[in-house]
């Protein structure tokens, strides 16, 4: 048996047992659990007990699955807090808090933001980046012309950064992030571009 098929055989036990250590309290073992249950993901000859989650084009182990999800929990308590905060501050501090999310999970960061969005956990963060994007314009910690959608792309941009330089600069979303917010609070014309539109933005969010 070759080396690739027993760590196929050892992320299929991973897919059963893997989603149970990580209910009970065991998130250090995170990325351990994801070097060998996303095995098969990277394989041409992905093996049948994959499980393809509708709309995505892309088939996610159970455990993955799992961890994603905890991580979207982790998301959704981030937003909640920047929510408690007074006058416009939350908004920086939930994309802070979302940052630090994509660095720590890096290896699956890209699943946070294709998962469906049909789910209640991820209702609920749109529609807190929504108020939060609000509040920051009401009290003008944001430029007037700043939308939902350019907020949106600021989080898309910062995912893909942590992504590209986690083993080399880990820390660089940091400065991309302080770099953005500096740009969305200066005044006059944001940008002589359009905005996304509403059904534009629509059209880019994960479906259920």
């Amino acid at each position: 048996m070759s080396v690739a098929d027993r760590v196929v055989r050892w992320s299929t036990a991973l897919d059963v047992l893997g989603v149970v250590f990580v209910r009970r309290r065991f998130p250090r073992w995170r990325d351990g659990c994801w070097a060998l249950a996303s095995w098969p993901c990277a394989r041409s000859d992905a093996t049948p007990r994959e499980v393809r989650r509708p709309g995505s084009g892309m088939s996610i182990p159970p455990l993955i699955d799992e961890l994603v999800r905890l991580s979207l929990c982790e998301a959704l308590a981030e937003a909640r807090q920047a929510l408690a905060c007074p006058g416009g501050d939350g908004l920086e501090q939930f994309l802070r808090g979302l940052g630090a999310l994509f660095a720590a999970h890096v290896k699956y960061a890209h699943l946070l933001l294709e998962r469906s969005a049909g789910g209640p956990t991820a209702r609920e963060i749109r529609a807190a980046v929504q108020e939060l994007t609000s509040r920051a314009l009401a009290a003008g910690t944001l430029n007037p012309g700043v939308t939902v959608g350019d907020v949106m792309a600021l989080v898309w941009g910062m995912r893909g950064l942590t992504e590209t330089t986690s083993e080399v600069a880990p820390g660089t979303w940091q400065r991309f992030l302080d770099i953005h917010l500096a740009g969305l609070r200066t005044p006059g014309p944001v940008s002589a571009t359009p905005s996304m539109s509403a059904g534009q933005l629509a059209e880019l969010l994960p479906r259920p």
